[in-house]
């Protein structure tokens, strides 16, 4: 059985590229002399101190939606959850697809709702899945059957 490949991909920390872009910028250390002594990869380290990416980049794609707006799309799921209307998976994924159409935002989905990978992104990361939605909406689903 053959054994998981190793990681390849950001094997640094946050901290020793805040160090390494420091001891560029500041301290006048050249770019593979600073990548060395803090392990970094000197193109990633290049691209920060460039101002190209920031700083405090992530990688991957980025989000569709701010902090901010999910924060504000929470608080009125459980608003509505608390007033006994649980909305259902597909009603926040149009609602999702609502907002990003309203202010402009480019996003992936598709047809007139973002799609269920979204739906289970946003319910593992964010407070959304932990507070009264789950229980408003099985209760809802219950009523009905």
């Amino acid at each position: 059985m053959a054994a998981c490949p190793q990681k390849s991909r950001k094997l640094w920390t946050d901290e020793s590229m805040h160090a390494a872009v420091i001891s560029v910028t500041e301290e006048g250390k050249g770019l593979r002399e600073s990548a060395r002594l803090y392990n970094v990869p000197v193109e990633t380290l290049r691209r920060r101190t460039n101002g190209t990416v920031h700083v405090d980049c992530k990688p991957g794609p980025a989000t569709v939606l701010s902090k901010e707006e999910e924060d504000k799309l929470c608080e009125y799921l459980i608003m509505m959850a608390d007033m006994g209307y649980g909305l259902t998976r597909e009603t926040v994924m149009h609602l999702a697809f609502v907002i990003a159409e309203k202010f402009n935002k480019k996003h992936p989905f598709t047809g007139d709702s973002a799609g269920r990978s979204w739906f289970e992104w946003f319910s593992k990361t964010t407070s959304y899945a932990n507070n009264s939605y789950t229980s408003a909406t099985i209760s809802l689903q219950s009523s009905i059957s």
